[in-house]
């Protein structure tokens, strides 16, 4: 019987000292402490807010970690079975953490990352039962017949549903149909169930959502996942410090969130996810020489080899749209510099994805506003410098 154990966990996480190389990059540092105790989840997410004025930090604020917020939700690990294109998988309970080790928060964090129901839609019971629909809205098929992340869900009683998982937006297909995870869908383009079948567009272009609820039509390019564990900030708009510790709060809160607030993950979850994807961009790439002398000249300021990245940057410095920077629901006055990680398979540049590739982002000619920097180079040298881009 397949259930997330977390009387279990707190006896693993006791005894992890015994194995310190097993919890990397700092989770072994914070992880039974945010099983555990409500202060320290709750300073977590302190710790992680630029703006507490904007309506993301005061929903947390009075929710999070509070006497009668949302740990007092029930929790929710109905058993799901994968969207396949031509079958149904057989429906799987959750499975069991063994030791929590690397391998074990790995297997689970990556299992829950494409398993795990996110939000339901009734837009994804008539996608999921329209393979070509699907395709018409952007969703992946891979090679073992999976669909775009979606999941059946046994909600008990007789009951079912079917609801999207982070890999929906957060993986996509390479040439070969392998699913790589932390790929953004730039073809993921959400609307009414009919909206493609009858000629109607998505209400934002594919590979962008406006997650906000400002009651204003700002949408943001998904996010390469890749690259999350080099970034200094979480959302475009720069609205948390970026740490593994604010990352997991991020992603409870996100599921909580997308469900309305009627029920919370296993805390088992979001860490698992969280470990999972930080670990995705783990080994940085080596790019090649040609081009760095340009990069370092021009790009460094902002950006790193090492995807590293420096500070959120001024909405007028950065001179792109500055609606989602501004926001009254995430807005911190910035845009994060995004990591440069993976960069060459990404689909869409800037925060609001309006530019498709760097050699776009380097043109002349483009339409798209702000972020000029490298646009007056010489012809060779913007061909060595997307070469170079290209290689991170």
């Amino acid at each position: 019987m397949f259930v997330f154990g977390i009387a279990l966990l707190l006896v693993v996480f006791t005894g992890c000292s015994e194995h310190p190389s097993d919890l990397r990059e700092g989770y072994d540092e914070f992880a039974s402490e945010f099983l555990q105790s409500r202060s320290a989840r709750r300073q977590m997410f302190v710790d992680s807010v630029v703006n507490p004025d904007n309506g993301y930090s005061q929903l947390r604020f009075q929710n999070y970690a509070t006497d009668g917020g949302w740990d007092d939700l029930p929790e929710f690990s109905a058993p799901t079975a994968s969207v396949r294109v031509d079958a149904q998988d057989t429906f799987q309970e959750w499975p069991t953490l063994g030791e929590l080790d690397h391998e074990s928060l790995m297997r689970l964090g990556e299992y829950a990352f494409h398993n795990y129901p996110v939000g339901f839609d009734a837009a994804y019971e008539v996608l999921a039962h329209d393979p070509r629909l699907a395709d018409d809205h952007g969703l992946w098929s891979d090679n073992e017949g999976r669909l775009g992340g979606l999941v059946n869900v046994d909600l008990g009683d007789g009951r079912f549903g079917v609801a999207n998982t982070c890999s929906t937006c957060h993986a996509n297909t390479d040439g070969l149909g392998n699913l790589v995870a932390g790929l953004p869908n730039h073809r993921f383009a959400p609307g009414s169930p009919g909206s493609a079948a009858q000629g109607l567009p998505a209400p934002w272009p594919a590979g962008t959502l406006d997650v906000t609820s400002d009651a204003i039509d700002n949408p943001a390019a998904i996010s390469d996942l890749r690259a999350v564990r080099y970034q200094s900030h979480l959302h475009w708009a720069a609205t948390l410090h970026n740490s593994p510790e604010a990352l997991t709060v991020r992603i409870e809160t996100l599921i909580i969130t997308s469900h309305n607030a009627n029920f919370r993950p296993p805390r088992s979850v979001p860490l698992a996810i969280s470990y999972y994807l930080w670990h995705l961009g783990k080994e940085p790439r080596s790019p090649i020489a040609e081009g760095k002398q340009t990069f370092e000249a021009h790009c460094a300021t902002c950006h790193r080899t090492d995807g590293s990245t420096g500070p959120s940057v001024a909405l007028q410095v950065i001179g792109t749209d500055p609606a989602v920077g501004t926001s009254s629901a995430r807005g911190t006055g910035s845009y994060r510099v995004p990591s440069l990680y993976g960069l060459g398979d990404r689909g869409l540049l800037l925060h609001d994805g309006s530019v498709r590739s760097p050699t776009d982002l380097l043109s002349n000619d483009r339409e798209a506003n702000g972020h000029n920097y490298g646009v007056d180079l010489e012809p060779a040298q913007k061909r060595e410098l997307i070469r170079f881009l290209d290689s991170l």
